[in-house]
């Protein structure tokens, strides 16, 4: 049995766009986050009146449920209630 290298090569184009694709995901994702976070920040040190409250809950349930219900949440919650995939393909 030997190791096929013209799979590899078929399909490295397609693991290459995979992976930019991902470090793109992840750069967007965790500079919208830290811009969330930062702002969320500001109202908690200055306690601004209803919005402090409202981002303590926010805090709360983030830290409180398990990744997986948050994941579920995402995936099956947000399309029951009108939010859809865009799909590029």
């Amino acid at each position: 049995m030997e190791f096929n290298f013209d799979f590899i090569a078929k399909y490295l184009p397609m693991y290459i766009d995979a992976a930019k694709l991902t470090v793109a995901i992840a750069f967007w994702g965790i500079l919208f986050s830290l811009i969330v976070d930062f702002i969320c920040a500001i109202i908690r040190y200055y306690r601004i009146p209803v919005l402090h409250r409202i981002i303590a809950v926010y805090i709360e349930l983030s830290r409180n449920t398990p990744l997986l219900v948050q994941l579920f949440f995402l995936y099956f919650g947000l399309p029951k209630i009108g939010f859809e995939a865009i799909d590029k393909v």
